[in-house]
């Protein structure tokens, strides 16, 4: 099945909201100002590619949704077009998958290989629960669990500007930081 079709338009827009939590048809169908019929449509042909999943709720009560879908698991739809090199294909998207991507997601590409090295340096100390990066004044902001794991992230070189902040500042992003990597 070609995922081009199910990626793009009113079935990415489900898709997006699906990624932030599990929801409804009827919540589906709001959200994106599209009947539930439509809706309805769209989602058995993502489940049927395997992209979504449904899950029946124990609501019986009239109102209530009794059906809630969710994504089918974590993956990620790469296309390469470069030259003398071209693939597109689907793959399972762990942990370090995912940071990688955001990084290369990340509007500034002359931040991209210096925040995948610290990236691949950080995310070994175990004490570091999260990495996020601010694009445009490339900073980055490490929350690490305790004193030694925020040592050890000092020493990390780099040409990117790094501040290393306690786990009381966990919830505190400042604006412009997109989350790169979280335990």
């Amino acid at each position: 099945m070609e995922i081009e079709p199910l990626i793009s338009g009113s079935k990415w827009s489900m898709i997006h909201l699906l990624s932030e939590k599990s929801r409804s048809p009827t919540e589906l169908a709001e959200k994106t100002g599209t009947s539930i019929a439509n809706i309805s449509q769209q989602l058995r042909l993502l489940e049927v590619a395997g992209i979504v999943k449904k899950e029946r709720c124990g609501s019986r009560e009239k109102g209530k949704p009794h059906m809630l879908f969710s994504l089918n698991g974590d993956t990620a739809y790469i296309a390469a077009i470069c030259s003398g090199f071209s693939e597109k294909k689907m793959i399972p998207a762990d942990a370090h998958h995912q940071a990688v991507l955001r990084i290369w997601m990340l509007t500034s590409p002359e931040m991209h290989l210096s925040l995948e090295r610290f990236y691949l340096e950080a995310e070994k100390i175990l004490g570091v629960s999260s990495i996020a990066a601010n694009p445009d004044s490339k900073k980055i902001m490490v929350i690490a669990k305790d004193k030694d794991s925020e040592k050890k992230v000092s020493e990390i070189k780099t040409d990117l500007e790094v501040t290393v902040a306690g786990e009381k500042q966990a919830g505190r992003m400042p604006a412009g930081y997109a989350c790169i990597y979280s335990r």
